[in-house]
């Protein structure tokens, strides 16, 4: 994010970026203290995250929403996540906001893997390699894994005591992208890509709407 934050202090912003990362749920935790840094508040931040296939009415959804100026600050933020799961017809009609993009607007697409975004795309973007979002170590691992599964054991009482406990922690946000990491390496468990779907979207109703954080955290520990 220094690359994008220089570019912000020099004025000479490029828009849209392309994040190529070893680690989206790290690179997105740089991306919300990016925003928080710039006073990009959470009514002008848009976030559209998918373990399956972005489709174009998805994106003509979040189109709407980069048209929109910022309700404060300088800046609209879009964030994309797994830009690889775009489908043909969704970078198309994505192109067509890549090629004159507002001015106000910051559009950040993270993927693991670029030779999946479309050419067209590619080179519209300025692409940065985000590896220094190391992955996390076999002993931090195995100490989130515990953590897991002692929750999977836990009463409905106990999950509702902890999402209390959570929802005024400093380490939330860091908890939230721990567990999407460990989620991910087992993504081939069936109730792993679920997991995955309600965390990103607890992170997205945590951080940019007003919904109550203890209700949320809640709702998605019944699901462990």
């Amino acid at each position: 994010m220094d690359i994008i934050q220089k570019q912000i202090d020099d004025g000479n912003v490029t828009n849209s970026y392309i994040i190529v990362t070893n680690n989206n749920s790290i690179t997105l935790g740089k991306i919300f203290d990016f925003a928080k840094n710039n006073k990009i508040s959470k009514f002008d931040t848009n976030l559209l995250d998918s373990v399956e296939k972005i489709k174009i009415s998805e994106i003509k959804e979040i189109q709407k929403k980069i048209s929109l100026r910022p309700y404060s600050g300088k800046y609209n933020l879009t964030i994309i996540n797994n830009a690889e799961n775009l489908t043909t017809e969704a970078s198309n009609s994505l192109l067509k906001t890549l090629e004159e993009p507002p001015k106000y607007s910051l559009i950040l697409m993270i993927c693991e893997r670029k030779d999946s975004i479309l050419p067209t795309i590619y080179s519209r973007c300025q692409v940065i390699h985000d590896f220094s979002a190391n992955l996390i170590s076999d002993d931090d691992f195995a100490m989130i894994s515990n953590q897991i599964q002692g929750i999977m054991k836990m009463s409905v009482s106990e999950k509702f005591a902890l999402a209390n406990k959570l929802s005024v922690s400093e380490d939330l946000d860091q908890t939230l992208l721990n567990w999407l990491v460990y989620f991910k390496k087992d993504i081939y468990n069936g109730n792993s890509v679920k997991l995955i779907k309600n965390i990103n979207k607890s992170i997205n109703n945590i951080k940019f709407t007003n919904a109550n954080k203890k209700l949320i955290l809640e709702n998605l520990l019944l699901l462990f």
